[in-house]
C-alpha cells in the first residue's frame, strides 16, 4: 500500500479501508483548493447574483476590472472636486460665474482661428480665442480612434489654446485642480484683470470634443508656455 504505510498498523480491514477512502478524499480536496473561485472559462452568459450583493470585490487595477462601491465613490467625488462643484468635505459649492457669461459667449461667437481681430484682454475676447483655436485645428476636436488618442488631442488643444492666449497678451496657463493634479481640460487666465479658471472641453473619443467655458473655482494657474502654431 504505497503511500499508505501507516494503514498497515490498523488490523481491522473495514476501518483500514474507510480511512483510506477518507484520506483519498482529503487529498483530492487539497488539490482542488488552489483553484476554488477561479473561472476555468469565459462566462457564456451574464453573471446573475439573483438579487444578492457581491461582496469583498477587490479595488480595480485595470480598465477591464469590476468596480466596487468605494472606488466609484472616490472617482465621482474626485471629478466633482476637480470641477469645483464640491469642497473638501463633500459639500456642494455655489457655482461661480464672475465673468457674466462673457467667456462662454466669446466661445460661441468664435471665428475660424485663434487670432481674432479684436483688442483688449476681456473675457469675451478670451472666449473668441478658446473657441477659435478649436476651429483652427479641427482634427483635434474630431472623434478619435481610442481614449489614448482622445486624451492626447485634448491636451494638445489645451496647450495650443494657451499659446494663442499668451500670444494675444493674456496671462494664461493650465488649471491646477484642488487635488493638486494639473488639469488636461481646464485653463486658468487673467481676463478683465481677474484670475479665472474654465473647464473648456467635454466629450468622448467616439463623439469628439465640444468646446465650452464653464467657470470653476478656485483658480490656480500652473505656468505652461503652450504649443505654438
Amino acid at each position: 500500500m504505497g503511500g499508505y504505510n501507516f494503514l498497515t498498523q490498523i488490523r481491522d480491514r473495514a476501518v483500514r479501508d474507510a480511512i483510506k477512502v477518507l484520506t483519498d478524499r482529503v487529498n483530492q480536496l487539497e488539490t482542488q483548493a488552489d483553484s476554488i473561485g477561479q473561472l476555468t472559462a469565459p462566462l457564456a452568459a451574464n453573471l446573475d447574483a439573483a438579487n444578492h450583493r457581491l461582496t469583498a470585490v477587490a479595488n480595480p487595477t485595470a480598465d477591464t476590472d469590476a468596480v466596487n462601491y468605494i472606488t466609484l465613490k472616490r472617482y465621482v467625488e474626485g471629478r466633482l472636486s476637480s470641477a469645483g462643484l464640491i469642497d473638501a468635505s463633500g459639500q456642494a459649492v455655489t457655482p461661480t460665474d464672475s465673468d457674466g457669461g462673457q467667456t462662454a459667449a466669446g466661445v460661441a461667437a468664435a471665428g475660424p482661428d485663434g487670432h481674432p481681430s479684436v483688442s483688449g484682454l476681456t473675457a469675451y475676447n478670451a472666449g473668441l480665442i478658446i473657441g477659435g483655436v478649436a476651429h483652427e485645428f479641427p482634427a483635434l476636436v474630431a472623434p478619435a480612434a481610442d481614449n489614448a488618442t482622445f486624451d492626447a488631442n485634448r491636451l494638445e488643444l489645451l496647450r495650443r489654446t494657451i499659446w494663442h492666449l499668451i500670444a494675444f497678451g493674456f496671462t494664461a496657463g493650465r488649471q491646477q485642480n484642488p487635488s493638486g493634479l494639473v488639469s488636461t481640460d481646464k485653463i486658468a487666465l487673467i481676463e478683465d484683470g481677474n484670475l479665472r479658471a474654465f473647464d473648456c472641453y467635454t466629450g468622448t473619443f467616439t463623439t469628439g470634443i465640444t468646446v465650452q467655458a464653464i467657470q470653476v473655482a478656485p483658480p490656480v494657474l500652473s505656468p505652461d508656455s503652450g504649443i505654438p502654431d
